[in-house]
């Protein structure tokens, strides 16, 4: 991504919306008209934002959900992001992502693209094989940037520590959610009085193929979102109904709770390489607690 272009997608949102009119005209023309016309939407998408607040009309959250994945059998720790995206900010970070996808692959890939993998994309495989780090790294720093606008939360188990516990044969993944769904519960709350348009926060989680891991989360979202609503004074109470699983192929923002669940995890495990990367998304993490304690 260019630095213009990444300058002036941060800078907008600073702009409140009786000045956005104004802030449109003085958007640098950029090579791409696709581009520009994204950068103006997202201006106009941020303007909708300002009066939806000011106006008191619901505003849903989006809540992502992906795991640091279970093909490492010796990992150490097993992590669960959630990024809470809210429905006006979706559209700037779809752009933003489309944006990456055309500055690091060559044309004759680009259709080969799927999804941002974490750990494809810092590592330099799959698609990104060939691919130079400088640019891999670039893009993976213009990610964490846009991630870190959003809040942050993670559950992680120290799962060598878990196994020496009497509940040790519970699964990592579940006690991981649990923790995250638990910190959006207490965001959602939190958030209440500071933003009286806030109605519900819909909880998407990346899916899975393995059945006992998938009815797990169900189960565990029940006991923790009851199907019929507990007083308004909880934070639970603005938990949507149900949550949902997603294709990460299909959806930027588990594609970025992913990479949140990557880097937190190697943090975790202590790989100084990643601190630099850590560092951009630390300052919007906003719940995070690792068990046992």
């Amino acid at each position: 991504m260019t630095h213009l272009y990444r300058f002036w997608v941060f800078q907008l949102q600073k702009y409140s919306f009786r000045e956005l009119d104004k802030a449109i005209s003085n958007v640098p023309k950029l090579a791409s008209v696709t581009i520009q016309s994204a950068v103006e939407d997202s201006i106009l998408t941020l303007d909708n934002a300002a009066c939806v607040k000011a106006e008191g009309i619901t505003v849903v959250n989006l809540a992502y959900l992906d795991d640091s994945g279970t093909r490492q059998k010796d990992r150490k720790y097993q992590v669960m992001s959630g990024v809470i995206v809210g429905d006006a900010q979706f559209h700037l970070a779809e752009v933003i992502s489309a944006k990456n996808v055309e500055d690091l692959l060559p044309a004759d890939r680009r259709d080969q693209f799927e999804e941002f993998h974490a750990w494809e994309l810092f590592g330099g495989f799959g698609i990104y094989d060939g691919v130079p780090q400088d640019a891999r790294f670039e893009v993976i720093n213009d990610l964490l940037h846009l991630v870190a606008r959003f809040p942050i939360l993670y559950g992680a188990v120290n799962v060598p520590e878990l196994r020496k516990k009497s509940y040790g044969s519970a699964d990592p993944v579940d006690i991981a959610f649990r923790i995250c769904a638990t910190g959006i519960s207490e965001w959602a709350l939190a958030n209440v009085n500071k933003n009286a348009t806030l109605d519900c926060v819909i909880l998407i989680v990346d899916d899975t193929q393995e059945k006992a891991i998938k009815n797990a989360l169900k189960t565990s979202f029940r006991q923790i979102r009851p199907r019929m609503k507990v007083p308004l004074t909880h934070g639970l109470s603005y938990l949507h109904d149900d949550m949902y699983f997603g294709d990460s192929k299909s959806s930027v923002g588990l594609q970025l709770a992913d990479l949140c669940s990557y880097f937190i995890a190697r943090h975790l495990e202590g790989h100084p390489e990643v601190e630099g990367f850590y560092k951009i998304i630390e300052k919007g993490i906003v719940h995070g607690k690792v068990e046992p304690e």
